[in-house]
């Protein structure tokens, strides 16, 4: 029997406060309503996951996610703050 670890994982993330950020990630944020009230959310494997300003949106091949900022600081390391993968 071996010892192993999951590699590294480099994944994209963006921090979302208001409507119109995220904009280079069409298609994964969406609008909805929810009553009277116009909702923001991402399509994610597991439905539409809502969205609160100051959530981080994370990107991993064709799936996002969404955590909470306390979540994405205990889950992820910053690389690289200014890093662009346009």
């Amino acid at each position: 029997m071996i010892t192993v670890e999951t590699k590294p994982v480099r994944m994209l993330a963006l921090q979302w406060n208001k409507p119109g950020d995220g904009s280079e990630l069409a298609g994964v944020i969406e609008s909805y309503r929810l009553g009277n009230q116009q909702r923001w959310g991402v399509v994610s494997l597991q439905g539409t996951q809502p969205l609160h300003p100051g959530d981080w949106i994370v990107i991993s091949g064709s799936r996002a996610q969404v955590y909470s900022p306390g979540e994405f600081a205990q889950k992820f390391n910053v690389i690289d703050e200014g890093e662009s993968h346009a």
